[in-house]
């Protein structure tokens, strides 16, 4: 298990074009028992202004880089055209990571934890000196979390801010802040960006159930969570690749369905990523 491609654990399923469901799934029952409302609807996350401010001016210069190199892609992908971006790192078409697969603990029910342990996987595999965390010490971090936290509750899982404070927690690789999302084509671009551009991986939030009638059907049929579950790869047809640590599996969705995912939780002006 040493290149992302090969491993065997990575199980990606195709999108079908015209629809935002996967070809393929695990077949797998699930209730609204099954899991519970992780994280809190409503701790709201903090301005991005306030994010910045509380940044080191290293963390702030490489956190511009990052915007730098999105603006660059943006403007890329509105082209219409696709090459290999190299400003002012390289994103390639596609990228896929390595990323552990984690299955929730906690009787099924927190997936903050275990969202943050497969992030620290993939920092632990590219970084030389990033710890590998697991999800129980992830749970006690955010539990023990200085105010405004702790950001793990026994009752509802990992408040909204939650997996950006124990991802700054334990690494100082690249400082995450929640951000705010203008669209689907967001979601998509904030993706490569930090996967492509830096091996970073990405985090999402939202809603399984809502307006848009489950987006994300049909691991997410019968059921109204809030989730988390980051994301290891993209490829040239806007698909993203996402580790479900619910079903400890990974599955491939259109740019648009992860977007209308998140889009749930918060409203049409704040959905958020944690990037």
């Amino acid at each position: 298990m040493h290149h992302p491609v090969s491993r065997t654990i990575r199980r990606m399923v195709a999108v079908v074009a015209c629809v935002l469901v996967p070809s393929l799934v695990l077949s797998m029952p699930v209730s609204a028992q099954d899991h519970a409302p992780s994280p809190n609807p409503a701790n709201v996350p903090l301005s991005l202004q306030s994010q910045l401010h509380a940044m080191t001016n290293s963390q702030l210069l490489a956190y511009e880089a990052k915007i730098q190199l999105l603006k660059a892609f943006e403007q890329a992908q509105g082209s219409g055209v696709q090459p290999q971006y190299c400003v002012p790192q390289c994103v390639p078409n596609y990228r896929y990571e390595y990323m552990k697969d984690v299955l929730e603990g906690g009787s099924d029910t927190w997936c903050g934890p275990a969202t943050a342990e497969e992030m620290y996987s993939s920092y632990n595999y590219y970084f030389a000196g990033d710890p590998y965390v697991s999800q129980s010490t992830a749970e006690q971090d955010m539990a023990s979390a200085p105010s405004p936290g702790p950001y793990f509750h026994s009752s509802t899982g990992t408040d909204l801010p939650g997996i950006a404070w124990e991802m700054n927690h334990r690494q100082s690789t690249n400082y995450y802040v929640m951000q705010h999302l203008g669209g689907a084509g967001d979601v998509y671009d904030y993706t490569a960006v930090d996967i492509g551009g830096y091996y970073y991986p990405v985090a999402y939030d939202g809603e399984t159930d809502g307006y848009y009638s489950h987006p994300l059907y049909p691991q997410y049929a019968t059921v109204n969570w809030t989730h988390w579950f980051p994301a290891y790869g993209y490829d040239a047809n806007y698909n993203v690749y996402v580790a479900d640590v619910h079903f400890d599996a990974n599955y491939a969705y259109t740019d648009t369905a992860i977007y209308h995912f998140i889009f749930d939780l918060l409203g049409s002006n704040n959905a958020v990523i944690t990037w």
